[in-house]
């Protein structure tokens, strides 16, 4: 809505109308009963307007629509709203909402729709999951680092900005950088004349990241800026205003000004304009900017690190920090031999004296499946908000005396960076960068896995007790016999945590189909260990459309005495048919193979699930 007093309700409402239905549509809007019509008034509080006009805006839009929605900052509501006054009054009759959030099941709801919009009565259901499970793990490597918050309005142009991708030949490019690349471009479109304010805007805003880190915080001070943009023009030999170029930055919803201070509206934003800087810049200031990313690239565990190292690597994919990365991952744990899974966990085995129990799926619907399995993330990470574990002073590198937690920490962040380089560029590095890159995320999990069961072996004695202890508190009828066997599945439940854990980690942070002949080859040069095996068929039942049949029979042979091994194969295998399988016929083989069955078996000879008969091919 224009900053005029001379506005026209009907002529910006048929404008509006026009832009989003096109023109033939206008009459049939307006002849629409007001019920069945409603209007987004978005950015109310930049209104330059008085109260009494803002109020007769807000009447005849009342009048017009059955449904009015306003968007305004939270500092509007605040200082606004919270007063008696014109601004109340006229919004007396509305209902007052604030804008959450989604969590992984609204996410998973969105998405759901997005794949089936116009194609309901033509969807293949194994196409149509498989599709969801893809997009779910994009948006989730994008937006669960907050990089960018889960809004509605972020996760419907991370898909935009997906399919776009995968219509073109650069499908898989910057899962990270590229999306963000997106947004960014799109908001400056909004405020800017010609491709060249864009790329403008781009190092302007770099500049402000990079003063920002080098200030080792989030905001600048409205001096700051203005040295920035001094700075700018001085070394660009531009003549630029700052009061409209910071406008548009905010009118772009790139920075946002609070008080006297200026920040970046979003994280992931801070993050990519300090990589756009060293990327920009490293040439002309290499021996500076090499140490500072150097800095960065050794102290992963720190967030912001990580994301700018991924960002820089998405704009370079800069060969010496690709070095200094696979350096890094080969001193971690250097010490321990990556776990096997055979012998290593013979200490487990020997503690397992029963048979695993039959595994009961509640469910052979999928998308139900789906919808409790999300409901349990939310749950999850609504409690770990309230009880975050802080690890000591993680903006240190690797040296083998740190705090476990942030040794750890270090390796599972090099393993994300590693594997985040594999995913942004499948078609672009070549055979041998990928499969070092890929070995070094295999073996990297796989020592941090071995070092959490030297633990567990070395401190069982003391863990049994002290199991045996907590147990007796709770339940202090129990026979000494009892508590020893609890105590023993206490510590059975937390090393198959661990080592499930650690196997879909590796599978998250390099799974990709377009990386099949690399994950055959990684495979074939670190030989036919049990733990190698098993993170190669979690990475196909993750990331392709059909299971692998023969690689599962095959695994199943050969761990059928390693209990514990045998039980981490079943649990992927469980989930894959809980979450992902839609062929009946699989789920009945896998059941009788592995004792898996479900509580609702009307569902497996659904016909509507349009699905054939399929045999046993791999």
């Amino acid at each position: 809505m224009p900053g005029s007093p001379s506005y026209d309700i009907r002529r910006l409402i048929k404008a509006a109308v026009e832009e989003q239905y096109g023109e033939e549509s206008v009459d049939r809007y307006l002849d629409l009963d007001a019920t069945q019509r409603t209007i987004i008034v978005d950015d109310w509080h930049e209104l330059q307007f008085t109260g009494k006009s803002k109020g007769a805006i807000v009447e005849h839009l009342k009048a017009w629509f059955g449904k009015v929605i306003f968007l305004t900052s939270r500092l509007y509501a605040l200082e606004e709203l919270a007063e008696a006054g014109p601004a109340r009054k006229m919004f007396a009759e509305f209902e007052f909402c604030d804008i959450k959030e989604f969590g992984k099941r609204s996410t998973g709801q969105l998405i759901e729709k997005w794949h089936s919009l116009g194609q309901e009565g033509t969807l293949d259901a194994r196409d149509f999951h498989y599709a969801v499970a893809c997009s779910e793990d994009k948006v989730a490597a994008v937006i669960r680092k907050g990089i960018l918050p889960t809004f509605p309005i972020f996760i419907i142009g991370l898909l935009q900005a997906d399919t776009s991708a995968s219509s073109s030949s650069s499908r898989n490019a910057g899962a990270y950088g590229h999306i963000l690349e997106l947004i960014i471009t799109d908001r400056l479109t909004m405020v800017s004349k010609s491709a060249t304010d864009i790329g403008t805007m781009y190092t302007y805003l770099s500049r402000i990241a990079y003063r920002m880190y080098k200030n080792d915080r989030l905001f600048l001070s409205g001096q700051e800026l203005s040295e920035v943009h001094t700075e700018y023009c001085t070394i660009y030999k531009m003549r630029l205003s700052e009061t409209n170029v910071v406008a548009d930055l905010v009118q772009a919803k790139i920075i946002r000004k609070e008080g006297d201070s200026y920040r970046f509206a979003y994280k992931g934003l801070y993050c990519y304009g300090v990589a756009r800087y060293l990327f920009e810049n490293m040439v002309q200031a290499e021996s500076t900017l090499r140490r500072e990313l150097d800095e960065m690239t050794d102290r992963l565990a720190w967030e912001d690190y990580t994301n700018i190292v991924m960002f820089y690597l998405y704009l370079s994919r800069d060969p010496m920090t690709i070095e200094r990365l696979l350096d890094n991952a080969s001193k971690i744990y250097a010490d321990c031999k990556p776990a096997s899974l055979d012998d290593d966990v013979s200490f487990v085995n020997r503690l397992m004296k029963e048979r695993p129990q039959k595994i009961t799926l509640p469910s052979a619907d999928i998308s139900v499946n789906r919808e409790e399995f999300r409901k349990k993330q939310d749950a999850i990470d609504a409690e770990n908000d309230t009880q975050v574990m802080v690890a000591p002073d993680n903006r240190v590198p690797y040296q083998p005396a740190l705090h476990e937690l942030v040794k750890i920490a270090i390796g599972l962040q090099t393993l994300r960076v590693m594997g985040q380089v594999l995913r942004n560029f499948p078609g672009v590095l070549t055979a041998e960068p990928k499969l070092r890159l890929t070995e070094a995320s295999y073996l990297l999990g796989l020592r941090i896995l071995r070092r959490a069961l030297d633990l567990a072996q070395n401190q069982m004695q003391e863990l049994r007790t002290n199991f045996a202890e907590i147990l007796k508190e709770n339940h202090p009828l129990s026979t000494q016999e009892e508590l020893e066997e609890g105590a023993d599945q206490t510590l059975i439940w937390l090393t198959g945590a661990a080592a499930y854990g650690v196997i879909k980690r590796i599978c998250k942070s390099v799974g990709l189909k377009d990386l099949e002949l690399t994950f055959e080859e990684v495979r074939t040069k670190l030989g036919g260990s049990t733990s190698v095996r098993l993170v190669h068929l979690s990475i196909f039942l993750e990331y392709f459309r059909d299971a692998p049949k023969s690689q599962i029979y095959e695994l199943e042979k050969a761990v059928r005495k390693n209990p514990f091994s045998y039980k981490i194969l079943r649990d992927l295998v469980s989930e894959f048919l809980y979450l992902r399988n839609t062929d009946f016929r699989l789920s009945q083989e896998m059941g009788a193979l592995f004792e898996i069955e479900t509580s609702k078996p009307e569902y497996m000879l659904n016909k509507a699930l349009g699905v054939g008969a399929r045999g046993k091919e791999d």
